[in-house]
């Protein structure tokens, strides 16, 4: 199938386009949605990127870094990711900060200044004042045998720390050497940024059963999601009817809730001494 999907592109993209994009879908195998979307590329016409915008909440962390690489190939399909993010179809984190740092600079200067706006603005959305109720966390000496504490409450369904937890979000040792300041953004905003592969999904089977969580394995017949806890469901791709993401984070907002600052030191703290 994979070879028959390359030869449409060499169809025009008017007869084969809208083709390539239905086998952009997770009822197909990982190979035949990369051969689809790679056919996709190939064609220079805007229509491709709207295609994908189409597609990209069904996409799995793999497809979705080759469909963003692809649509920073060229400038028509760049308008129509930002179009996109700016109308609300999809989230601003759909662009890494990085990938953001090279929007700024575009030489276009129409794209640089929508980027710029989009990616400014899109922070206007969130309370200011919870980051400046914890500001004084930044300066005060935090304990991490207390912090240590405050993670087996209400951190170990989603990050593992030795023998402890789940290993759900990101190795917390991944992350120790950001700034005390962008570990509390993270914990206080966790929609602002999510890192690739840490999406939460929702599938929709044939049988109308709802399942949520990060895809950790996308094979050629079933993919598997992680759900909070630890516990994992294999899904049979001829079974899903429907797979979306979220739009959020797994880290649900508000885990702060009843917290101090000195309790926030406590725990960035720990965080910053593990090894």
């Amino acid at each position: 199938m994979t070879g028959a999907l390359r030869r449409l592109g060499l169809a025009k993209f008017d007869r084969s386009g809208n083709l390539l994009g239905r086998f952009l879908s997770p009822r197909f195998p990982t190979p035949v949605q990369v051969a689809a979307l790679e056919t996709l590329d190939s064609f220079t016409d805007p229509g491709v990127g709207n295609i994908l915008v189409d597609r990209w909440r069904g996409l799995d962390p793999l497809l979705r870094e080759k469909a963003t690489d692809f649509m920073f190939a060229r400038k028509d399909r760049l308008k129509v990711l930002l179009s996109a993010i700016e109308s609300g179809r999809l989230k601003t984190w759909t662009v890494d900060r990085q990938r953001q740092s090279q929007l700024f600079k575009f030489p276009d200067k129409e794209i640089s200044e929508t980027a710029k706006r989009i990616f400014t603005e899109s922070r206007s959305e969130e309370d200011p004042a919870l980051f400046e109720t914890y500001r004084p966390a930044l300066e005060l000496a935090g304990d991490p045998e207390k912090g240590h504490e405050i993670y087996r409450k209400r951190c170990t369904q989603c990050h593992k720390v030795g023998d402890e937890g789940v290993q759900l979000g990101p190795d917390w040792r991944s992350v120790k050497a950001n700034t005390r300041e962008a570990l509390m953004t993270s914990i206080l905003y966790p929609n602002r940024l999510i890192a690739p592969g840490f999406t939460d999904y929702v599938v929709e089977t044939n049988g109308g059963q709802i399942v949520t969580g990060l895809i950790k394995a996308s094979g050629n017949s079933s993919i598997t999601l992680r759900r909070t806890g630890g516990e994992e469901k294999t899904i049979l791709r001829r079974n899903i009817r429907k797979i979306e993401d979220t739009k959020l984070s797994l880290m649900p907002v508000g885990l702060q809730e009843g917290l101090t600052p000195q309790d926030m030191a406590n725990l960035l703290s720990f965080i910053q001494s593990l090894q």
